[in-house]
């Protein structure tokens, strides 16, 4: 070989070596630039904490006492969140269901804002307090709601600065900020970018099917981490984006092609199976019958009005931001029905980088203008509003939303401007690029420290003019100082199965925070693991509610708080004997009042009521007076007629006569009457009659009776043994007040006697003082 070869096969080793070496330190360093994408990504997650930290440094000092949120959406946030845990440990197949709140009926779970996942991860948190446990889910959520904007930011503006700042405006909005005081569940709305942003790959990328693996755990960790109606909105998001996608004529074929509409099928299968655990009981709960009959009984354009933000609401700073919030005070009937619900203020600031954004990168930014518009629309509901509750009578493309079919779960119109913050964010990083690009063409060298300080600067003045911070006077008035009574300690330790009534219980929208004290009543079943009477939690039904409007103290006690200690029925009987059959029935054991939530006088004059009827408190402290229930229903039980009018089945009317006012009680459906006639034969409270034979007695019912507007017939009858109904009374009804009456056989005891005053024809009947006795 001559030399000249050898030198070419010299060089040739020579230059391969050479390129492995760069091949290899290429590698190198795009292992590097990875690392410190990450690195950037756990940084910019860490400052989104500190800032989080230290905006609500009221929290943050007391993390294992105070909690963020006031009212009873805290406490039964809190309660949710230790239930989850709880069965989650103990009892996973009970997850969704409890007996705990609404004795003895019990309550779907699938409509508590429990953010399940979220509730799981904190278990470990829990044995230092249920606060502590609660505030990390807080804290953390800032986190995670800032980084699902960066991940998604940073890919579609490639731009790590501007993807921070878009984390900012996200996670720090006045609506987040706002919106996660006291509900658990809009705490972690990260994972809808994130959802975003897979979709998006899963358009655009090779690797399609991973993207819709990340995709279909980023919506379950949405509506698990979140609730139903972020997985609502998510799929509504995704659609937008893909008709867009679908019109646009250089992206449609991205739309049409085989491989994304298999990885799409294959996200919603993987969505399904991966999120199975919660999504068959959250279709169980709806198919269930009567499982939607709260939701649509609220799902009315006048309610989700309520729930929709002004337009000037866009532009006031947030009640809750301590520094500026106060310039909102002059436009307070903006936030009349709940602040929490209308706060939807952008920030100047953000406001004038969108813009510039928009001018200068008008053809990428198309797509979030097209979101901006369609979701800041929805915000504004049904009906638009320019400030003020006060409907301007201009329709909004919400009522389209509004029937579409299984939609209307998400009933708060404002809550789209989670999907329109995602947008603004977007754009708002769109011009903090290109104010970075422009500064760094007018001084190449210290482009980075202007960067830095930039960036710094228009982040402060938003989280400044947007979050604010929580000052002490803020602070006092939406954190509440969480504490547990005793006497829910020390009843954890019986092995007995009984209930509680807590008064008050029934929800009252006409006094403040009216459903604080059902809130704490429920939270407290976390210490006594004993189930209550009454509850709150989620969207009710009208079963739970029948639970307590047959406790005739408790609803006094309701009365009592709209000014009188009063309880009226059609049927004029001892009350109190009513109340002590419906606690036996509900196997109460503890009638307890809680001196937090009731004023001086009406504590006075309840205490007085309840020590007659069950003697002297068994329990005593300056927030808990509990009565044990034992001695009075055992002396009172089955001793005498006692009889329950179906709530639903009667509406109060007033009519004059002889020129006053008599209040009578109209049966609007069956007017059912359920009679306990009286039975001799009991055993203590917590056993139910498992011996005698019931009896009848010949019983005769009187009562009082108008007819409104002329005459009218009413009959009585009563269920028969092979089903059926018999008449045991027919009365014409005159246009003048009258008493009537009739016998009949009633069996003693707990089988009861279901009577019904049905008005035949036309006409109405106003009824009054019912009453039963035994025929002599």
């Amino acid at each position: 070989m001559s030399e000249l070869d050898l030198t070419k096969e010299h060089n040739v080793e020579v230059n391969t070596k050479h390129q492995t070496k760069l091949k290899s330190s290429l590698s190198n360093l795009k292992e590097i630039a990875e690392n410190k994408i990450r690195l950037k990504h756990v940084l910019s997650g860490l400052i989104y904490l500190l800032i989080a930290l230290i905006i609500f440094y009221p929290i943050t000092l007391h993390m294992s006492s105070v909690a963020p949120g006031i009212g009873g959406d805290l406490y039964s946030n809190i309660w949710g969140m230790w239930w989850i845990s709880y069965t989650f440990l103990h009892a996973p197949s009970s997850m969704w269901y409890t007996y705990l709140l609404f004795w003895p009926v019990g309550s779907n779970i699938a409509y508590f804002t429990t953010a399940p996942l979220a509730s799981i991860l904190t278990i470990p948190f829990q044995a230092i307090s249920l606060t502590f446990a609660y505030n990390m889910i807080f804290f953390t959520g800032f986190i995670i709601t800032g980084m699902g904007m960066f991940i998604l930011a940073d890919y579609i503006i490639k731009n790590h600065y501007a993807a921070f700042f878009a984390g900012i405006i996200f996670a720090f909005s006045a609506y987040h900020t706002a919106a996660a005081i006291g509900h658990l569940d809009w705490m972690d709305i990260g994972w809808v970018p994130l959802v975003l942003y897979f979709f998006i790959r899963m358009l655009k990328d090779d690797k399609k099917y991973i993207y819709s693996i990340g995709m279909a755990f980023s919506f379950v960790f949405a509506v698990f981490m979140g609730d139903v109606e972020q997985g609502i909105m998510t799929i509504v998001l995704l659609f937008v984006v893909l008709v867009c996608y679908a019109i646009y004529p250089k992206t449609r074929k991205l739309v049409l092609k085989r491989k994304f509409i298999a990885a799409l099928g294959i996200g919603v299968v993987a969505t399904f199976i991966i999120g199975s655990w919660g999504f068959i009981p959250l279709i169980h709960g709806v198919l269930v019958k009567g499982g939607l009959s709260n939701v649509n009984s609220r799902n009315t354009l006048q309610n989700d009005a309520e729930w929709s933000d002004p337009i000037l609401s866009f532009l006031l700073p947030s009640p809750y931001n301590g520094l500026i919030g106060g310039i909102s005070s002059a436009y307070s009937s903006i936030y009349s029905v709940d602040p929490n619900e209308r706060i939807a203020y952008i920030g100047y600031a953000a406001i004038l980088l969108l813009l510039y954004g928009i001018f200068k990168n008008y053809k990428e930014a198309r797509l979030w203008i097209i979101i901006a518009f369609i979701f800041g629309w929805l915000t504004l509901g049904p009906f638009i509003e320019f400030g003020g509750y006060v409907s301007s009578g201009i329709p909004g493309i919400y009522q389209l939303y509004h029937y579409i079919p299984g939609f209307s779960i998400l009933q708060e119109a404002d809550r789209f401007y989670v999907v329109f913050s995602i947008s603004i964010a977007m754009l708002a990083a769109f011009g903090m690029k290109s104010l970075i690009e422009k500064i760094s063409k007018i001084d190449y060298k210290n482009r980075n420290s202007l960067t830095y300080g930039v960036l710094g600067v228009i982040s402060v003045i938003f989280i400044i003019e947007s979050a604010g911070i929580m000052t002490p006077g803020l602070a006092a008035a939406n954190t509440t100082h969480v504490t547990i009574p005793n006497f829910y300690k020390i009843i954890a330790n019986s092995t007995t199965q009984f209930s509680i009534l807590q008064l008050p219980i029934i929800i009252n929208n006409n006094i403040p925070f009216p459903d604080l004290a059902a809130g704490e009543a429920s939270f407290y079943t976390s210490a006594s693991h004993k189930p209550i009477l009454g509850g709150y939690g989620g969207r009710i039904n009208t079963t739970q509610e029948l639970t307590l409007f047959s406790i005739p103290l408790a609803v006094a006690v309701y009365n009592m708080e709209n000014g009188n200690f009063t309880y009226t029925s059609p049927v004029n009987e001892n009350y109190t004997a009513e109340t002590l059959l419906s606690l036996y029935n509900y196997e109460t054991a503890f009638v307890v009042l809680n001196e937090q939530t009731l004023n001086a006088s009406d504590l006075t004059q309840l205490y007085a009521y309840s020590a007659e009827v069950f003697g002297k408190p068994v329990y005593e402290d300056n927030s808990t007076i509990a009565f044990s229930t034992l001695k009075a229903i055992n002396q009172s039980i089955y001793r005498q007629y006692v009889a329950y009018p179906l709530t639903l089945d009667w509406q109060p009317v007033s009519t004059f006569i002889n020129g006053s006012v008599v209040d009578l009680w109209e049966p609007i459906s069956s007017g059912l009457v359920s009679v306990f006639a009286p039975y001799s034969n009991t055993t203590g409270v917590l056993q139910k009659i498992s011996s005698g034979v019931p009896y009848a007695i010949n019983t005769t019912t009187r009562f009082s009776a108008i007819a409104v507007g002329g005459s009218a017939q009413l009959s009585i009858d009563e269920p028969t043994a092979s089903g059926g109904f018999s008449t045991i009374g027919t009365f014409n009804i005159t246009g003048k007040l009258s008493s009537y009456s009739f016998s009949t056989d009633m069996v003693s005891g707990p089988l009861g006697n279901p009577l019904l005053f049905l008005t035949r024809g036309s006409g109405s009947v106003g009824i009054s003082n019912i009453t039963f006795s035994e025929s002599k």
